[in-house]
């Protein structure tokens, strides 16, 4: 079982609740009362992956969410585009989000906010060096 104040765990919920934001490794590393280096080799023993490589899965997986939300609900006339939702997640360049998404969820982001076929996200995030979820926090 996990402590409730293990730094792990810390930073996956603080990651999870604050992912919208600009955060980065220190306001992670701060909510876990651990130093940069030591979250990352503790996420690395734990999850095999980063802080930041989970942060990356967890905003690829609400950048998901949200094309789905957005073919679901598209009125005519209503035009969100893909790069206004990487942007929301904090995905700067444009082909860098695309090559992420389709390794991710073998589409491209564009034929997810068309409304082609699509399975929900994997809540909370996966990178792409490794999973990185509840469960395996919790073993």
């Amino acid at each position: 079982m996990v402590h409730p104040t293990d730094p792990v765990l810390m930073a996956c919920q603080f990651i999870r609740a604050e992912a919208r934001e600009p955060i980065g490794l220190a306001q992670i590393a701060a909510a876990a009362h651990l130093s940069e280096r030591g979250l990352q080799h503790a996420f690395k023993k734990r999850l095999g992956t980063t802080p930041l490589g989970y942060l990356r899965g967890v905003r690829l997986a609400r950048a998901h969410d949200e094309l789905v939300a957005e073919a679901a609900d598209r009125a005519p006339g209503r035009r969100t585009t893909v790069n206004e939702i990487a942007r929301h997640w904090h995905f700067a360049h444009p082909s860098r989000f695309a090559a992420l998404y389709f390794e991710r969820y073998a589409r491209y982001p564009a034929d997810t906010l068309r409304g082609r076929a699509v399975a929900p996200a994997a809540e909370p995030g996966v990178s792409s060096t490794g999973p990185a979820d509840e469960a395996r926090m919790e073993s």
